[in-house]
């Protein structure tokens, strides 16, 4: 081998081994693996711990769609004996999730009513609905009784809801129903059910008396 070619081969051997250097030297460090829960803010700079180097990011993450993405963190230095430019590419999958069902909101635990076919089982919610895509559509709701409601007795209603990303909320609410009563000229079941029923006290209960026409 001539003096020539050692002297090439010796000048490739060493620009190799800074290129390497340097390569070796562009070192990123990231959190520790995590979804990002949906229609949360993200920045891809939230996954650094540390790096050395210049940094470019490319790729998006759209927290208002469920699923996988991919970003790719560049990093570039220059190797200064022979003033070489080094790159490192570091990828990185954001899983997108969402974890929060919607939720029902009741007015009351307990609703006493009567079977005469005026009660609507919807009155007794308050809302429904996703805390990143606001109200659930009507027909993602569902509401059922497990009783008839031209019977008297205590049933469940089960109010049941599910958003854009198939996440299901169940509350459950008690309906008592009576017989509808006829006032007639009881006023001693009429003021039963005004102290008791309405928790009125003895003088509103008789004021309302006086003013019903028997």
């Amino acid at each position: 081998m001539s003096l020539a070619m050692i002297v090439v081969a010796g000048f490739l051997l060493d620009r190799k081994k800074r290129m390497e250097e340097t390569y070796d030297s562009l070192v990123m460090n990231f959190v520790k693996d995590h979804t990002v829960e949906y229609g949360r803010s993200f920045s891809p700079k939230q996954e650094i711990l540390s790096y050395n180097g210049d940094l470019t990011i490319s790729g998006k993450v759209d927290t208002r769609k469920i699923g996988n993405y991919e970003l790719t963190y560049e990093l570039t230095g220059e190797e200064e004996f022979y003033a070489q430019e080094v790159e490192r590419t570091y990828t990185r999958i954001i899983p997108v999730e969402d974890h929060e069902p919607p939720r029902i909101e009741l007015e009351r635990d307990i609703v006493r009513a009567y079977t005469d076919g005026t009660y609507d089982l919807t009155d007794n919610i308050l809302a429904v609905y996703d805390v990143v895509d606001g109200a659930i559509p009507e027909e993602r709701i569902t509401v059922d009784i497990d009783g008839d409601l031209n019977k008297p007795g205590s049933y469940t209603v089960t109010v049941k809801a599910i958003d854009n990303n198939g996440l299901i909320s169940i509350a459950d609410y008690q309906l008592v129903l009576r017989k509808p009563h006829r006032l007639g000229q009881n006023a001693s079941y009429i003021y039963s059910v005004l102290t008791g029923e309405f928790v009125f006290n003895h003088a509103t209960a008789c004021g309302i008396l006086a003013n019903i026409k028997f």
